[in-house]
């Protein structure tokens, strides 16, 4: 939702830096939020307010015509109380929130190489390219942190990201980024042990 959202008794406007609430009555400004990169708003079923933005410095906005090549951004999720604009949460390593159903928040990462035919035989392979991947990440709402976090911390065999592969070749970095990555290596050597030498 964006950039002019109206819920409740409120009307939540964001710009290139600042997400600000207003009073639908009045029209007075309630609080402001100062964030940079801002793309979506979301909202629960309590209400609670979901922001899609980066980590982004005002510096970018100020100077957006220079490159600084020593900062790096990131996708961020905020989780925001409406009344206050105060942050309950903040989370860099998500991707963007894509969809909110029941006990979670389900964000999206993806990446996409430019289209090439793969059966080129003048392309050339480095072995370092990153492959195509999609990976979606269920989010604890109360927390902020990856439901696979929280079950590899249990112990739990369930809860890992899903990374689809959408290329020829499973994403390396995808697979080794994997919080599912050592669970699936257990399996894939006890399948082994089980098949016998020669298989």
């Amino acid at each position: 939702l964006g950039p002019c959202v109206e819920r409740g008794n409120r009307l939540y406007i964001f710009d290139q830096g600042t997400l600000s609430a207003f009073d639908l009555k009045t029209g007075n400004a309630q609080w402001r939020l100062p964030s940079v990169g801002i793309s979506d708003l979301f909202f629960d079923d309590a209400g609670m307010l979901y922001v899609n933005t980066t980590t982004a410095s005002p510096e970018s906005i100020k100077y957006s015509r220079q490159i600084d090549l020593t900062e790096k951004n990131s996708d961020s999720i905020m989780k925001v109380d409406p009344k206050t604009g105060t942050t309950l949460w903040a989370t860099q390593t998500a991707g963007a929130i894509s969809y909110l159903s029941g006990k979670f928040i389900y964000s999206v990462q993806s990446y996409r190489p430019f289209d090439e035919d793969d059966d080129n035989p003048y392309k050339v392979e480095t072995g370092f390219e990153t492959q195509a991947y999609l990976r979606i990440r269920p989010i604890n709402p109360t927390t902020g942190t990856s439901a696979a976090e929280a079950a590899l911390k249990s112990g739990a065999k369930s809860g890992c990201p899903i990374t689809a592969k959408v290329s020829r070749k499973i994403s390396s970095r995808a697979l080794s980024s994997s919080p599912c990555t050592g669970l699936a290596r257990k399996r894939r050597a006890t399948a082994s042990r089980r098949a016998g030498p020669g298989t």
